[in-house]
Formats: C-alpha cells, sequence, structure tokens
C-alpha cells in the first residue's frame, strides 16, 4: 500500500509550475533585454556607417602605410 497525501502533490506540483513560470518570465525578460541592445548596436552602427568618410580613411591609411615603409627602410638602412 503506497502512503499518498493528495496534498503534498498539489504543492509539489504547485511549485514546479512557480519554477516553471519563473524560468519563462526570466526568459522573456532576458530577450526583451537582448532586442533593446540589438537596437542599440544597430543604431550605432547605422550613425558609424553614416558618418564613415572613405577617402579621409584611405588618406590616413596611405599615410600609415608611407610612414611604416620609410621606417623599416631607415632600420634596413641601419644594419
Amino acid at each position: 500500500n503506497i502512503d499518498f497525501d493528495a496534498n503534498e502533490f498539489v504543492k509539489a506540483s504547485f511549485n514546479i509550475k512557480m519554477k516553471y513560470y519563473k524560468l519563462i518570465l526570466n526568459e522573456k525578460e532576458r530577450l526583451k533585454e537582448n532586442k533593446i541592445l540589438d537596437e542599440a548596436v544597430k543604431q550605432k552602427i547605422k550613425i558609424e556607417t553614416d558618418t564613415f568618410d572613405a577617402e579621409k580613411f584611405q588618406k590616413e591609411a596611405d599615410e600609415r602605410y608611407k610612414l611604416f615603409m620609410e621606417r623599416r627602410n631607415l632600420s634596413n638602412r641601419e644594419k
């Protein structure tokens, strides 16, 4: 004969459901926060894309490369 307490079963079942619902709520909250963060990142990328100056970037890259080559040639001559 199994000793079965219906009240204990109801309490245990309720506690399991509560934990499950809390997990669902936490996950919904996390997804909402992720969506907010995604929107912020998209906005930042859009701003950076809109304000990106390709000509200026290329000019700076060319200057850095030229400086690098000059330094490299100097150090090769000193060897």
